[in-house]
């Protein structure tokens, strides 16, 4: 059985087209990014939401962005720098863009890392802020209004076979003072890999994430003050077989998440356990350079109120030819989600993709994607295409 209550809001029709420029080479780069995209206003019919009092409206974007690396010491100390600034406009046919109605939006994003990296240890610094009125239709999904700061630390050792990590984490948001609440954000993160032999690996890691909330414009009360602590813990396994014809690798990943929640009013609604499980295998062929590896994925969610279970294949191939100037690949994912034992959608996710390198310079890429769903009442489609073209210097 199916079932699906959930609305579904119309979406306009965009086009937009983006242009890099760099300068450099893999180590040392600085490139200049600009795009432009709009909602095409004719695509979807001239409604409003009565029920929400919504209106839906064509809107535009311009962004100019730059990225930047730069290797000293020898390689030894990196510096990137990736940055943004983007103009939003929210209703295109509005007749009051001209005079400061704030329908037009001006925004900016950083993002800048320096690592130090030695033989048997790295040391990295990590900073990123994305103001909070920033949007982009370049961009799929971002969380805006967010400041973090984040440590990091590696260390190799026994010739490579043991290798550690640790990283620690500090964000918040309400950057211009304007909400009611500061949410704080803090993570520490450990993870141990350890690969004795050429065949056979494990590795282990472990985080904790804190949610905690501080007065903003107001006052918080107890009984809807955020205090969280998500743990997570994850064991991968692999065993890997290479002969002169093929490589195999079967591999697994069991990933065991808890969230405790310790304010008493709410915690009996956000207190939950899930576990996500993806066992597969992968086979190349290493004469005609073919690719397989399908695998299973299991994910399971319980709270005190309800159940939720996803559970689905997923087969993926690919090729290269003509002395590795053509690339092709295929992936297919179906999964089925059933919530408090009833199922109640079906989705299937192909990508298709095509790449020729044309000479040390020129590179053409085609991907393709379709992902098809099935509801109880209704279904969904979702077509997604994109060609880049990559020149080198």
């Amino acid at each position: 059985m199916l079932f699906n209550s959930s609305p579904q809001q119309p979406q306009f029709k965009r086009r937009g087209f983006a242009v890099k420029i760099g300068v450099g080479n893999e180590s040392n780069f600085f490139d200049f990014i600009f795009l432009k995209a709009n909602d095409v206003a004719g695509s979807i019919p001239t409604i409003s939401d009565s029920l929400n009092q919504l209106d839906y409206n064509a809107s535009e974007n311009a962004l100019f962005g730059i990225m930047s690396s730069q290797a000293m010491f020898k390689k030894k100390l990196v510096w990137q720098l990736d940055a943004s600034v983007s103009g939003y406009t929210r209703n295109t046919a509005s007749e009051l863009l001209d005079i400061g109605t704030g329908l037009v939006t001006y925004a900016w994003t950083t993002h800048t890392n320096l690592t130090y990296k030695a033989d048997n240890f790295s040391l990295g610094f990590d900073y990123n802020r994305i103001q909070p009125e920033f949007q982009s239709m370049g961009i799929d999904y971002i969380v805006n209004d967010q400041q973090r700061f984040a440590l990091n630390q590696s260390f190799s050792l026994k010739k490579g076979k043991v290798a550690l990590a640790f990283s620690q984490l500090y964000q918040h948001d309400n950057l211009n003072n304007r909400k009611a609440a500061k949410t704080n954000r803090a993570g520490l993160t450990a993870s141990v890999s350890l690969n004795p032999s050429q065949k056979f690996g494990i590795a282990f890691a472990y985080n904790n994430f804190l949610v905690f909330q501080q007065k903003g414009l107001k006052e918080i009360n107890d009984s809807t003050k955020l205090l969280m602590l998500q743990q997570t813990l994850t064991v991968s396994p692999r065993y890997t077989i290479i002969n002169t014809k093929f490589v195999h690798n079967v591999f697994s990943a069991i990933t065991f998440a808890r969230l405790d929640d310790m304010n008493k009013v709410t915690s009996r609604f956000t207190q939950n356990n899930t576990l996500n499980t993806s066992v597969g295998y992968a086979m190349s062929h290493l004469a005609s350079n073919l690719s397989f590896a399908p695998s299973i994925n299991i994910l399971y969610t319980k709270t005190s109120l309800f159940e939720l279970l996803n559970v689905g294949p997923t087969v993926s191939i690919s090729k290269t030819w003509w002395q590795g100037k053509i690339n092709t690949s295929l992936a297919t994912t179906y999964t089925a989600s059933r919530q408090n034992k009833i199922w109640n959608s079906q989705t299937i996710n192909g990508t298709i993709g095509l790449g020729y390198r044309i000479n040390s310079h020129h590179d053409l890429r085609l991907n393709n994607t379709l992902m098809y769903t099935v509801f109880t009442q209704s279904t969904s489609n979702e077509f997604r295409g994109d060609l880049t073209y990559e020149y080198t210097f």
